[in-house]
């Protein structure tokens, strides 16, 4: 009997550094691909000031991620007849998403945003200061401390107008934003003196009945912003 033995010229493929090969090729254009999809940037506006990061969903479509805050300290009447020390501050958190129907960098956005807008305001109370509360006439050592707020509802829907695509182009992009936060605002008034006062106690009511009826005007939130973006 005769046996034919044919020797291969080349060594028998290796499966596991081939599936190795395969798995760490593929990783590697997958992360390339993120990468090239994923932008960073700083940005500022009237939601304060903070960072966003911006990832390409579609070859027209971007998502935005925002974080931003503010804080500012002033002081005035705000339509009352009592000076305040006003403190307001500014925080937002949201994601927005941006469709960009032509190739020139106009963007049509729409989200919903945490809007932390705040004003805390606190009377003065200096001796021998007369307060004018609904038409009657009070001293500081009546009024006591008054305490005021003014902020909107938390989760706002947004949309907007804006330009600048990060996704194309430059890695790094300007771009401007300008829209709408709508939601309810709503305040409050008290004073310290009112707790032993029926007719302060009143009054201080009925004025803030009229600070929340002003209040109440403010159904939307303008936003306009600017950002520096940078891809990945």
């Amino acid at each position: 009997r005769y046996y034919l033995k044919i020797k291969p010229k080349h060594k028998g493929v290796n499966l596991k550094k081939v599936i190795c090969s395969i798995i760490g090729a593929t990783a590697m254009t997958v992360s390339a691909m993120a990468a090239d999809n994923i932008a960073v940037g700083i940005t500022a506006g009237t939601l304060g000031a903070g960072v966003e990061g911006t990832v390409k969903v579609t070859d027209n479509i971007n998502a935005r991620a925002l974080l931003t805050g503010f804080s500012y300290s002033k002081d005035g009447s705000y339509g009352t007849d009592i000076d305040y020390d006003a403190k307001m501050k500014i925080f937002g958190a949201g994601v927005v998403a941006d469709y960009y129907p032509f190739e020139n960098g106009l963007r049509l956005s729409g989200g919903a945003i945490y809007n932390g807008f705040k004003i805390d305001m606190t009377g003065k109370p200096q001796a021998g200061n007369l307060y004018t509360i609904n038409g009657r006439t009070y001293t500081s050592a009546q009024v006591g401390t008054v305490d005021g707020e003014v902020k909107y509802q938390k989760v706002m829907p947004y949309v907007g107008l804006g330009f600048g695509n990060t996704m194309v182009g430059s890695n790094l992009t300007f771009g401007m934003d300008a829209g709408v936060l709508f939601g309810k605002a709503k305040s409050s008034l008290s004073a310290s003196g009112a707790l032993s006062n029926p007719m302060l106690a009143a009054d201080v009511s009925a004025q803030a009945s009229k600070l929340d009826d002003d209040v109440s005007k403010m159904k939307v939130y303008p936003v306009v912003s600017m950002s520096l973006s940078y891809r990945f």
